[in-house]
């Protein structure tokens, strides 16, 4: 880009990463996650060092992002985790007409 002087080209791919950089540090300083979360977020509840320190990572590398999917991941699979009855078993295998693996 510097030989070739483009730097509109530059700016149009750099404005777009800093605008969700910045969006994603508003979200990360204000965010509050019940699940996995309270240790965390929201940073500006955090001290003054660790703040700054993890707004690079959580903000304008977009960690936040991926802890809200690891967060959601968690809620959607406590909803979920429900043990199979034996009554459930019986209804399984009386759809399929085969008797369970011995």
């Amino acid at each position: 880009f510097v030989h070739t002087h483009d730097y509109f080209f530059v700016a149009a791919l750099l404005v777009p990463f800093i605008f969700s950089g910045f969006f994603c540090s508003y979200a990360a300083w204000h965010c509050e996650m019940p699940e996995t979360g309270s240790r965390l977020f929201p940073l500006k509840e955090r001290p003054k060092g660790l703040r700054f320190l993890l707004t690079v990572p959580m903000g304008f590398l977009q960690g936040v992002i991926i802890w809200l999917a690891f967060e959601e991941y968690a809620e959607r699979n406590a909803d979920q985790s429900l043990p199979i009855t034996e009554t459930a078993w019986q209804r399984r295998t009386d759809r399929r007409g085969a008797a369970p693996p011995n």
